[in-house]
């Protein structure tokens, strides 16, 4: 999973980029067998280790998601940490340290 930090008018975004196979249990190989599902079932996003939002996904969401937060404003400096876990067990975190933006002259 990646981070990135986009600063707009509207506020600061945060995409969360996905490398996940995210299989529905539906399809199948070049055999015939099923392939298994896998998939990610909870995203945990937090704010120096308050929670800010978690939420559950399912295998209808595609291979390799991107998602797109748009944090609170007055967050101020800190760690954005990113959690999750998928239907097999894993996990996963990564954080990004957040500054204020920078003013352009």
């Amino acid at each position: 999973m990646t981070l990135a930090r986009v600063d707009s008018a509207d506020g600061t975004e945060i995409e969360l980029a996905f490398d996940h196979p995210m299989e529905s249990g539906e399809r199948r190989d070049a055999l015939g067998t099923q392939i298994p599902p896998w998939y990610l079932t909870t995203v945990r996003l937090m704010f120096e280790s308050r929670i800010l939002a978690s939420f559950s996904l399912d295998a209808a969401v595609s291979r390799n998601p991107v998602l797109t937060v748009t944090l609170p404003d007055g967050l101020g400096e800190g760690i954005f940490e990113v959690s999750w876990r998928d239907s097999r067990g894993n996990e996963g975190a990564r954080s990004l340290r957040l500054e204020p933006p920078r003013k352009s002259d």
